[in-house]
């Protein structure tokens, strides 16, 4: 049945040439999207506690206007772990604008640099290279950097705790090297600064500034936390502090305050004001219905080739079904073919998703990989069977089923079936 079906291949090397790379692209197609949609969906996911965390967003109405933001009120992480027994920890994260950072009288400019509380790492999971998680950031003037950062100031990710780095005219010491997920968290950063650096004039006027929006702040509540009852507790915050710290400072505006569950952050695109690159949702479904699409066409070419081809397959098929092939050997043996065709494709697509792959991510703006996975296996046994099944079995039941005797006559072997097919299928490919 192999050897049949490899000297078929042989002999007619241009048409099962085109039948593998059409599928082949289309695999590909399917398999870069593929990708890129399991990337869009897995950001912090890898966060162990991620169903707790929680992001603090804002609607604020001022001047008769109302915004959505991502940011929230510096006093707030303090003022919830005080009042609310239901928050296990919460910290905030303020941006820090693009720093030159010298070390050895050489400059170094790095963006993405934040100043935070020293419990951020009892909320986030990253890997220490070097340095303790739970002291990291306790004193001011401390700063958690990167490998990538590490490497570029030091040359090397290790033995650099300790040492000193200088931002603008402040001397930081490195206390802890973490390796970064690119693509996995919607919060990328460089540099984290203890946010106890902060001059103290400046800390004090930021606690009694209730609209200060330069920051977000992040929650980890208990797991035995009420989660609709505690957005519900966020409006007696407002009535406590907000409300009386309004008419003090004379102001007519409003500030609300809702829990943004973490894994829905990079897929948000309603809120204004935040320091986050989001993805967005609808790319989502529409790269799924595309990938479907590209899927079906690379079919639709392959059965169409197929029964165009069956001309040249007659008499091999009235000559073998006179000999005594039944109808069942000869459709396992043109599945069987479609398989192998399908499975030839299929190497070829990773080959080309290899190749492919730096132009992808320069198109995407990511740093994306194909990962070996089970889930990867999966959906290549998808594809093989799904495409070598439902590509198949019309042309392995229409040649097949071809009678012997016609075929011997040399009448013409198609049907109306088989013609009412194809130009249905080339409308449908059209159509897509």
């Amino acid at each position: 049945m192999f050897k049949t079906s490899f000297r078929f291949f042989w002999r007619n090397r241009f048409l099962t040439g085109i039948n593998i790379f059409g599928l082949a692209a289309g695999v590909c197609s399917c398999l870069l999207i593929w990708i890129y949609v399991q990337n869009e969906l897995s950001y912090d996911q890898h966060h162990s506690k991620n169903n707790r965390i929680f992001r603090l967003v804002s609607e604020m109405s001022l001047g008769g206007e109302s915004d959505k933001m991502g940011l929230s009120s510096y006093m707030l992480s303090p003022t919830l772990k005080k009042d609310f027994p239901e928050v296990e920890q919460a910290v905030r994260v303020m941006p820090v604008n693009k720093q030159t950072v010298w070390v050895d009288n050489k400059p170094f400019q790095f963006e993405d640099n934040f100043m935070t509380d020293p419990e951020f790492f009892q909320i986030f999971d990253y890997d220490f290279i070097e340095g303790d998680p739970k002291t990291a950031l306790n004193a001011p003037k401390c700063a958690v950097i990167t490998e990538e950062v590490a490497e570029k100031l030091f040359g090397s990710a290790r033995g650099v705790v300790g040492k000193s780095i200088q931002y603008s005219r402040l001397l930081y010491k490195v206390t802890g090297v973490v390796k970064q997920k690119m693509n996995t968290s919607h919060l990328q950063f460089s540099t984290l600064l203890s946010i106890s650096s902060l001059a103290t004039p400046f800390m004090e006027q930021l606690s009694n500034d209730w609209f200060y929006m330069a920051q977000s702040n992040y929650l980890l509540l208990r797991k035995d936390a009420d989660i609709p009852g505690f957005q519900k507790k966020l409006d007696q915050l407002r009535d406590t502090y907000i409300i009386p710290w309004l008419k003090t400072v004379n102001s007519e505006g409003k500030l609300q305050y809702f829990i943004q569950p973490l894994t829905a952050i990079h897929l948000d695109k309603d809120f204004k004001a935040q320091y986050t690159k989001t993805g967005n949702a609808s790319y989502i479904y529409i790269f799924s219905v595309v990938a479907i699409f590209i899927l079906l066409i690379a079919c639709i070419n392959y059965v169409n080739l197929s029964i165009a081809t069956s001309t040249k397959r007659s008499k091999e098929i009235g000559i073998r079904k006179t000999s005594g092939a039944d109808r069942s050997s000869l459709f396992f043996q043109f599945i069987t073919e479609s398989f192998l065709t399908t499975g030839l494709a299929i190497v070829l697509a990773l080959v080309l998703a290899f190749t492919l792959m730096p132009f992808f991510n320069a198109l995407t703006d990511k740093s994306l990989v194909i990962p070996f996975s089970w889930s990867l296996l999966g959906l290549i046994l998808f594809f093989l069977f799904f495409i070598g099944t439902i590509a198949g079995s019309y042309p392995a039941f229409y040649l097949s089923g071809l009678q012997p005797l016609a075929v011997l006559k040399s009448q013409k072997s198609q049907g109306f079936g088989g013609s009412f097919l194809r130009k249905s299928l080339v409308i449908l490919q059209f159509f897509i």
